[in-house]
This record gives C-alpha cells, structure tokens and sequence, in this order.
C-alpha cells in the first residue's frame, strides 16, 4: 500500500507541476502583476477625481429656506390618507391643529379603500362560490342577457 500511495503523491505533483508550467505559458506572472498594478493606478486616479468633484462636506448642500408649515403638514397628512392611514392622519393632523383640513383631503382616499374593500369581498365570495361549484355568476347574467332581448334590446346589445 505503502508503494501505490507514494505513487499517488507523484502523480498529484507532476499533475502540479504540469499545471503551473501551463498557467505560466498562457499568462506569464510579471504580466498579470503589471495588470494589476495598472488597475490599482486606475482606481487610485478614480478616487482622487471623485473626490474633487464631490464636496464631502453636506453643510454646503444645505440651504435654509422658508416653507409654509400648513402646507408641509397637508404633504404628511395626505401621504398617510394615501396609505390608508386614516387614524394617523386625522391624528396628525389635530395633533399639529388643522382639524378643518381632515374631511377635504381624507375623503377622496377613504372613498377608494372603501371601493378596494368592497372588490376584495367581491373577489372573494367569487371565490368561494367557484369552489363550491355555484353557477349563480351564469345566472345572473343570463337574467340581464333575457331583460335586454325583453326590453327590445338586440341580440348583438345582449351578447354584448
């Protein structure tokens, strides 16, 4: 045994250095270093020109300027109505006393939850009634289909 593994060591360093000798042949060491170094001179040259042109110092981008508080106040209360935060809006907005403000900007996004609630619960009965194999979507609309053919309407308009 002593024999086949001192073999296997031999042919574990012939295969490395074979290996080496290769690697050495298709990219020689001192170009892949000069490659190296070339990059890090790059990146270094990057860094520099970075540097100028950005000013690390953020007091410079700062500028004091006057804003209508009210203003800002209905930016933050609507973005909580868009979110459908009413509670925090309202409340903000009497924490911050613009009480009078709440009904105009909160009505239009109450309306649309209430529209995207009343849809999921569609969504949903359409749901539970497909599972349990009702047929009343067909129905209904085969009552609407017959009052349009009854009313006069054409066969196209109640296809249609």
């Amino acid at each position: 045994m002593s024999v086949s593994n001192t073999d296997q060591v031999l042919d574990y360093k012939t295969v490395l250095n074979e290996l080496k000798a290769s690697i050495v042949k298709i990219a020689p060491l001192d170009q892949m270093e000069s490659t190296q170094k070339e990059l890090n001179v790059a990146l270094n040259k990057y860094k520099k020109q970075v540097e100028k042109c950005f000013n690390p110092d953020i007091s410079k981008a700062y500028r004091n300027i006057d804003m209508d508080t009210r203003t800002l106040n209905q930016i933050i209360a609507n973005h909580f109505y868009r979110q459908g935060l009413f509670y925090v809006g309202d409340h903000f907005l009497s924490a911050v006393e613009e009480p009078e403000s709440v009904a105009i900007m909160k009505s239009p996004f109450l309306e649309m939850y209430q529209i995207l609630q009343a849809l999921k619960l569609a969504q949903l009965g359409s749901d539970k009634l497909a599972q349990s194999g009702s047929d009343i979507a067909l129905k209904l609309h085969l009552m609407q289909f017959v009052k349009i053919l009854q009313n006069g309407g054409s066969r196209d308009e109640a296809l249609h």
